[in-house]
């Protein structure tokens, strides 16, 4: 792809066939342990591309476990063992602290949530073809009665203003700045300290799949690093762009009483360009939101685990500092709302 990077097809062919021939091993129902080990899998798929059976090749990568579900009188105490079973399978599996601590504190669904349910609920947090447009919020000025839109009706809610958005001033075509360009010891070592649990975007790629592709410091992940660096610098057809901007739409577990959350995973290779991208120029995002002669430090953007970091912070400050008081806010069903 770095001799030919036009062609949409390579690109297409590149991005759905890796991850259906790294895929882990199918397991068999029940088992605990794998029926088929890595390497022998692979040859197997090879074969089977190499025969032109495209059917099987695909049903490897659209396999899936059917969901389980847990009894709806389950004790507190039965929660907890299922919990910690969750937990195991993922430590085990993908040997993923993080992933383990996830599924411990994950809600045990009580009923199994039906394909009806799941479509509601993207539709309905997602405008539909031929939907009416919903009307703008009315939004009020407060204070100064001499304001001609100012109310003093107290059914009308009065609201402030939005703050405008802060306008996106491109650079002029010829002064944009050199890509960022990332080296092969920069997203090695970027995808072994990822989680390997992590979800994967429309095209099948994950985490998982990114470390058996990026193994070792080689030939060929010298050459995927090359097509990250096309990827980073826009240099892709335009119907790769598309595929690479998709996301694949998935709805977890939000409570015990069956509700779900609708959230969108990105393609990996973006979400791996993105946060490495963040990670090198962490210090330029600093400046961005804080200002370079402001002496602090912000966890949102361009820090791992800038939300664990910052309430360890706070929880240290506190229990240094006995009379203070930390306010914390929060808006209703804000995941949802934004």
């Amino acid at each position: 792809m770095t001799k030919l990077p036009t062609d949409a097809d390579l690109w297409k062919a590149w991005l759905f066939l890796d991850p259906i021939l790294l895929a882990p091993p199918r397991r068999a129902e029940g088992s605990d342990g794998d029926d088929e080990a890595f390497l022998p899998a692979i040859r197997r798929r090879i074969h089977l591309l190499l025969g032109g059976k495209d059917e099987e090749l695909v049903a490897e990568l659209s396999w899936r476990k059917p969901p389980r579900s847990a009894p709806p009188d389950l004790t507190d105490e039965e929660r907890s063992v299922e919990q910690a079973k969750r937990a195991e399978r993922k430590l085990r599996h993908y040997h993923s602290v993080s992933a383990a601590a996830a599924a411990l504190r994950a809600p045990v669904q009580a009923k199994p949530t039906n394909q009806s349910t799941l479509t509601a609920t993207l539709q309905r947090l997602n405008p539909q073809v031929g939907d009416p447009a919903p009307p703008p919020p009315a939004f009020l000025v407060a204070g100064g009665g001499d304001r001609p839109d100012h109310r003093t009706d107290a059914a009308v809610p009065t609201r402030s203003l939005p703050t405008a958005r802060r306008p996106i001033n491109p650079p002029p075509p010829d002064a944009i700045p050199t890509p960022i360009q990332f080296t092969t010891a920069q997203v090695l070592a970027k995808v072994r300290a990822s989680n390997a649990a992590a979800a994967g975007g429309p095209t099948g790629h994950t985490y998982h799949t990114l470390r058996q592709l990026l193994d070792e410091d080689d030939v060929p992940t010298a050459h995927v690093v090359d097509v990250l660096n096309l990827i980073a610098a826009g240099k892709v057809p335009a119907p790769v762009a598309e595929l690479l901007n998709a996301g694949r739409g998935v709805c977890v577990p939000k409570d015990d009483e069956g509700n779900v959350r609708p959230i969108v995973v990105g393609n990996v290779f973006l979400r791996l360009i993105g946060s490495l991208g963040l990670q090198l120029n962490r210090g330029a995002c600093d400046d961005y939101f804080m200002g370079p002669s402001v002496r602090g430090k912000q966890y949102g953007v361009g820090t791992k685990d800038g939300c664990t970091l910052m309430a360890a912070s706070i929880e240290a400050f506190m229990e240094s500092n006995p009379g203070s008081i930390d306010i914390a806010g929060g808006t209703m069903n804000a995941f949802n709302k934004f």
